[in-house]
């Protein structure tokens, strides 16, 4: 059945939460995504920050019980009850507590960790290119939830429902003006010769935290970075495209329409990032 930790406690997985709980009632709630590599998380200090951002505009009370040490030994702690040494998803749940309708009654927060077990020990390029379509059923707009990950999702998974009954692998949302915002649970990034361009947060994209650390990889790289509004003619003209999030590292994409693309600069993107994250949480050396 497995363990998660609520509010700080190891517990079986068998939490029976209330019909007032405010996530169920309101999706009053935020959450983040990690991945968990055999003791360390990279770029956990950003998905934190990223946490308590969303916590402020939301109006929760701050405190330090998931600040990043805090975080890290509760996740650490979750894996070792869960048998899970190598590598993780890991899902931290925060939400409102029970009380009031619209207007809450308080705002201090209970936090649910979950963790469940990958295969692969770094991150690996899918070995299927994905089929991506452009959403109609939906529009992603602008404002200050945007770039906030809500437990509020239905704009998700009614793109994630059109995908599915479309046959496509992914779904891209575009905004009220006609670009690209991003895909159901990803950042989007298209090749065109040695140049990748992304859409900007302005267009209403989840400033994801892998997205930095591939924006910040690609500036290093031999290829240049471009943020700019995308729409769907750039689809038909790109050399390339690939999808980003934290749990998966990239994901390239095979075809869009009648459109079929390669996957040249996501195969060496995503041997840069194994480098970066193997840096990153490697022990210091020992100097003399």
């Amino acid at each position: 059945m497995g363990f998660i930790n609520y509010n700080g406690k190891i517990q079986l997985n068998t939490v029976s939460l209330t019909t007032n709980n405010r996530a169920f009632r309101y999706g009053d709630g935020l959450f983040e995504s990690l991945r968990y590599f055999n003791g360390h998380i990279p770029f956990l200090e950003e998905h934190i920050a990223r946490l308590y951002h969303g916590m402020k505009i939301l109006g929760y009370h701050s405190c330090n019980c998931l600040r990043e040490e805090k975080a890290l030994a509760l996740i650490t702690t979750l894996c070792k009850h869960n048998r899970i040494q190598d590598s993780a998803r890991i899902r931290i749940t925060v939400f409102r507590e029970d009380g009031g309708l619209y207007a809450p009654e308080e705002d201090y927060f209970d936090f649910i960790i979950e963790a469940s077990p990958l295969e692969d020990v770094d991150y690996k390029l899918n070995a299927k290119g994905l089929i991506i379509g452009i959403s109609k059923a939906v529009q992603k707009p602008i404002n200050q939830l945007s770039d906030i990950k809500t437990t509020n999702a239905l704009l998700l998974v009614l793109a994630a429902r059109e995908a599915k009954h479309s046959g496509w692998d992914d779904a891209l949302l575009l905004n009220d003006k006609g670009n690209i915002a991003e895909a159901t649970s990803s950042n989007l990034f298209i090749v065109k010769g040695q140049t990748i361009y992304t859409p900007p947060i302005e267009d209403g994209a989840m400033n994801g935290i892998m997205r930095q650390q591939i924006a910040h990889i690609i500036k290093q790289s031999d290829y240049k970075l471009c943020v700019k509004s995308l729409n769907e003619s750039e689809l038909e003209t790109a050399d390339e495209i690939f999808l980003t999030n934290a749990v998966k590292g990239i994901i390239w994409v095979v075809g869009y329409g009648n459109k079929r693309y390669f996957n040249k600069a996501a195969k060496k993107l995503v041997l840069l990032l194994n480098e970066y994250v193997q840096e990153l949480i490697a022990p210091p050396s020992k100097t003399e």
